[in-house]
């Protein structure tokens, strides 16, 4: 029997050459005695052996011999061992971690379950012109702060981790600038204040005991409603109607030109709501000539709003009317 020559199959292990196969006597083989060179070359001599092969070089018949992984030694099959180990994680499926989200604390205020921006959630609760912090633990990180106006998230600001501004009444939404996480929630004061334009669908008619004529048409009042959106919310809400005097108009109960004089937004950071209006024939609320409107009307155009509130009969801007507290009619 020829016997393979080790020389390139010792190139598999450099540190130790390798012994050639042994060919027990039971081993089938291929090679016959009178064979030419290209048919030793054609032949194959197999192993009968069992376990994962190798296979080499015979220079002198070129034909292939396949040798036991046990005889490439201890170096051979650690290599062969950690090739099926990375074969293995490679075909594994990928296992993607999901970071944490990130979560805003808030610090210096109260948690409580109520409705921030039309929404039922855990907010914080402060008053106005206290001290709240907010930060992301883990790393510093910049922020993103939302006001709620006529229940939508506006008003976005970015700023660092730190205080967050509580000068003024409402309700704030302070999440991770430009990634996602977990918002926090706070209410500073009253929450959101409403400042909503209101119309109201009278006629101008008088059924008091003064005595003046009327032309009986259909007139729209124009006004507005302020308070805090909580207060809105109340199963038995209250509002308060502010009626101007014969040479004013709605804007004497909002003067706006000096802070602190906007009787209604005063009122509303106290948690009432407050309607102002025009009365019929004044600025907003255009009417007839003169002579067709007379206290008597007035008083019964003013009974007629305060019906509407109470159903909720008006039309609000941005929002569905609230139907304040029943009395009677």
């Amino acid at each position: 029997m020829l016997t393979p020559d080790v020389t390139e199959l010792s190139r598999l292990s450099p540190h130790r050459p390798m012994r050639p196969p042994v060919y027990e006597p039971s081993t089938p083989t291929t090679i016959l005695p009178g064979l030419t060179v290209g048919e030793c070359r054609r032949a194959r001599v197999r192993s009968a052996r069992s376990w994962p092969m190798l296979e080499g070089r015979d220079r002198r018949c070129g034909r292939r011999v396949i040798t036991p992984m046990s005889d490439l030694g201890q170096r051979g099959a650690t290599v062969l061992t950690i090739a099926a180990a990375l074969l293995a994680l490679a075909a594994a499926p990928a296992q993607t971690k999901t970071p944490n989200p990130a979560r805003v604390v808030l610090t210096g205020a109260s948690e409580q379950r109520i409705a921030v921006c039309g929404a039922v959630r855990r907010a914080r609760v402060a008053g106005v012109g206290s001290t709240v912090a907010a930060r992301i633990p883990g790393r510093r990180r910049v922020l993103s702060v939302e006001r709620c106006r006529n229940g939508r998230w506006v008003e976005r600001a970015r700023r660092l981790e730190g205080a967050v501004p509580t000068a003024s009444d409402g309700d704030f939404r302070i999440r991770p600038a430009g990634r996602r996480g977990r918002a926090a929630y706070l209410r500073v004061g009253v929450g959101e204040i409403v400042d909503a334009p209101v119309t109201f669908r009278v006629r101008n008619e008088n059924e008091s005991l003064v005595s003046c004529a009327t032309d009986g048409r259909e007139y729209d009042i124009h006004g507005s409603l302020v308070g805090p959106r909580a207060a809105l919310s109340r199963p038995q809400a209250a509002a308060t109607l502010y009626l101007h005097g014969l040479s004013y108009g709605e804007w004497s109960w909002r003067l706006q030109a000096v802070p602190g004089y906007d009787y209604a937004v005063e009122l509303a950071r106290l948690g009432h709501v407050s309607v102002a209006i025009d009365r019929l024939g004044y600025l907003a609320s255009a009417g007839p000539d003169g002579n067709d409107i007379c206290l008597g009307s007035q008083a019964d155009i003013a009974h007629q709003i305060v019906h509407a509130l109470r159903q909720g009969e008006y039309v609000m801007a941005g929002a569905a009317p609230t139907s304040f507290a029943a009395g009677p009619p």
